[in-house]
């Protein structure tokens, strides 16, 4: 079957968001998990961080690259945050 570049582009931009979604999961299996043993002060930063680096590069990503940025902007904060709680309970 042969696809034409707007079926192609809409494809790649449905595989990232695909991909972002995990990034979603994993954060709030990672919220969920230290809500239930009690380490509050961890989602405090985690949240903090997760919110601040989603609302800088959202600003800069989706001008310039439209809803794939707003996207790419919301993994990358969840990224950030799992990366950075996985690191403070280590």
């Amino acid at each position: 079957m042969l696809y034409g570049a707007g079926e192609r582009k809409r494809f790649r931009q449905e595989v990232f968001v695909a991909l972002a979604a995990e990034l979603w999961f994993l954060g709030s299996g990672l919220v969920g998990f230290f809500r239930g043993v009690g380490v509050v002060h961890v989602l405090v930063i985690g949240t903090t961080i997760n919110i601040s680096t989603r609302v800088l590069l959202a600003g800069v990503m989706t001008r310039r690259y439209g809803l794939a940025g707003l996207v790419a902007a919301t993994g990358i904060g969840w990224e950030w945050w799992d990366t950075s709680a996985g690191i403070g309970q280590s």
